[in-house]
């Protein structure tokens, strides 16, 4: 009766090392998935910011193309109305 019991003692141990093992094993992986998942998070927002980062610049540069453009029609501007005030007053002269 001793060797039964003890026999059924010893598998019931077993049986619990080996539900330990696959408990820890499955802690492990569900670890590494989050490791994982937050790599990723934080790798998509790193490429998040970049991407935001160069539209920003991005969109600087163009703003900065505009108003060297708008600043460069205004000199026009302001030089065809000097030649036209000049030719006004050349042809009353004459």
């Amino acid at each position: 009766m001793d060797r039964l019991l003890s026999d059924w003692l010893q598998q019931v141990a077993d049986n619990a090392k080996a539900v330990a093992a696959q408990a820890a094993a499955a802690a492990a992986e569900t670890l590494q998935q989050d490791r994982g998942i937050r790599v990723c998070d934080i790798l998509g927002k790193r490429a998040a910011d970049a991407i935001l980062t160069e539209d920003g610049e991005e969109l600087q540069l163009q703003q900065q193309q505009q108003q060297q453009q708008q600043q460069q029609q205004q000199q026009q501007q302001q030089q065809q109305h000097q030649q036209q005030q000049e030719q006004q007053q050349g042809q009353q002269q004459q």
